[in-house]
């Protein structure tokens, strides 16, 4: 029954147009496209205004990096001027009420680091101390176990 069948099955046809010829008419549609693209004016304009949104949008990115590295490079160099200015002791108008106040912080950073450096000093004068002490409070403890140790055997 299946070889009846299969034998009633009209047989595929090989026969039709070749292959190339669908890349021949695909390849003329697609240069009918290209030259209405070419000749219709508002088209192109169109097209150009969407890819110069994404163009538009990564140049102005590009410039805020530009930006942003140009405020920190003027940033430093003023940073760097300012401290020149302060090593050289000179005297800027209208900057007295800010030279008074870097000055007192000056000081004040100072005096914090000598009190820190006497503190660090009287800590290890400390531990020193705490040192000899507990080395001396070992001897005492062994001199007592010596003369304890005859009576405990």
């Amino acid at each position: 029954m299946q070889l009846i069948a299969f034998q009633a099955m009209p047989s595929l046809q090989k026969d039709g147009l070749p292959y190339w010829i669908f890349w021949f008419v695909f390849l003329f549609i697609l240069l009918l496209f290209l030259f209405i693209f070419l000749r219709d004016h508002r088209l192109r304009l169109r097209l150009s205004s969407f890819f110069a949104g994404a163009r538009r949008r990564s140049v102005l990115l590009q410039l805020r990096f530009k930006l942003r590295r140009e405020r920190q490079k003027k940033e430093n160099v003023l940073k760097r001027l300012g401290e020149k200015a302060w090593d050289s002791d000179i005297p800027l108008e209208g900057a007295e009420g800010t030279r008074a106040a870097l000055e007192e912080m000056v000081k004040k950073r100072d005096a914090t680091k000598m009190e820190w450096k006497n503190a660090f000093t009287e800590m290890e004068r400390f531990h020193k101390r705490l040192e000899e002490t507990s080395a001396l409070f070992e001897q005492k403890i062994q001199e007592r176990k010596a003369q304890k140790q005859p009576f405990d055997d």
